[in-house]
C-alpha cells in the first residue's frame, strides 16, 4: 500500500488479488464497507462514529461518499474509492479521502502547534 499526504487529502493505493467486480461489491455495499470499515458500524440502538452517503458512482468504477465523522460536526468530508482492473484479473484501488474545496483551508483555523505569538489583554 501507498500513501500519498497533500494540504487537503491523504491517497492510498493498493494493489489486489481479488477481482474487480468483487472489491466493487465491498466498497459499494453499505453493509459490506461497513466490515471492511468499522467506523461505519455500530451496536444496535447506537450511532456510527461515521457515516458514509454516496453522492456519485460511475457503477463498478468509482464511488464518492460524503464522509461525516460525529466527533467533527463542523464539516464533512468525502471519500473517493477508484478502482481499475489489472491485467492479471486482480484490482488497483485508490481511496482518496478529501477535504471540501471550501473547508480546505478554513477561515481562522489555527494548529495548535503554531508558534504564532501569543497576544495577551492589558
Amino acid at each position: 500500500m501507498t500513501e500519498q499526504l497533500n494540504d487537503a487529502q491523504l491517497e492510498f493505493s493498493a494493489e489486489l488479488d481479488e477481482a474487480p467486480e468483487k472489491v466493487w461489491r465491498a466498497i459499494s455495499d453499505p453493509e459490506l464497507l461497513a466490515k471492511w470499515l468499522p467506523e461505519l458500524a455500530a451496536p444496535e440502538g447506537e450511532t456510527p462514529a461515521v457515516s458514509a452517503e454516496p453522492v456519485f458512482t460511475e457503477e463498478g468504477e468509482e464511488i464518492h461518499y460524503r464522509w461525516h465523522d460525529i466527533g467533527l460536526p463542523e464539516f464533512d468530508t468525502f471519500v473517493v474509492f477508484d478502482l481499475r482492473a489489472r491485467h492479471d484479473g486482480g484490482t488497483t484501488l485508490r481511496i482518496t479521502h478529501r477535504l471540501t474545496p471550501a473547508e480546505a483551508t478554513p477561515a481562522g483555523l489555527v494548529a495548535a502547534n503554531s508558534n504564532a505569538p501569543l497576544m495577551r489583554a492589558a
